[in-house]
């Protein structure tokens, strides 16, 4: 199961690139820079973070069968990854761990985890209203800078002339 996330996170990214390698192609730097980067950014940031943290929990040292009671709290508090993922959106990154005096203590899978967790929820934050408003407010206010000549005034002198109310030189 955690192997196919990984290999979808990788398939995404792959389709994503081919999709800025098609961008830079046409010349689309505007769709290149606020779709594509800020995709990548997004698509890595959320799912791509959970890939390294699924590969950590595979290196994390781990022996079901010791005695050794500093290995039973290891087990015991390592996260899981649908916990960790819950709680960089939900809990700033804080991984909390309910001790059985009742107290709580923060658990990570590394050191840095909780840094990680903050700096790329921040940066998904930031990109997704770049990516999701850049190309209409584009249209909407340079549209033949955005690649999108059709929304420009003037681009259906037909249209714009009936919207002014004047009469079509036909007479339709």
């Amino acid at each position: 199961m955690k192997t196919s996330v990984i290999i979808g996170v990788l398939h995404m990214s792959m389709g994503i690139v081919t999709k800025g390698i098609n961008t830079l192609y046409f010349g689309q730097k505007l769709a290149f820079c606020t779709e594509v980067i800020t995709g990548l950014i997004i698509l890595n940031g959320l799912f791509g973070w959970m890939d390294i943290l699924i590969i950590v929990k595979w290196l994390y040292p781990m022996n079901p069968y010791s005695t050794d009671e500093d290995m039973k709290t290891r087990i015991n508090r390592a996260p899981s990854i649908i916990t960790v993922m819950i709680n960089n959106l939900l809990g700033q990154g804080k991984q909390p761990f309910v001790l059985p005096s009742g107290g709580t203590t923060d658990v990570y899978l590394f050191p840095g985890q909780r840094f990680w967790s903050e700096f790329l929820v921040v940066c998904v934050v930031v990109c997704m209203p770049i990516m999701l408003f850049t190309k209409p407010c584009s249209a909407c206010c340079c549209p033949v800078f955005a690649g999108m000549p059709e929304y420009a005034k003037g681009a259906h002198p037909e249209q714009n002339a009936q919207d002014m109310g004047a009469q079509n030189p036909n007479g339709d």
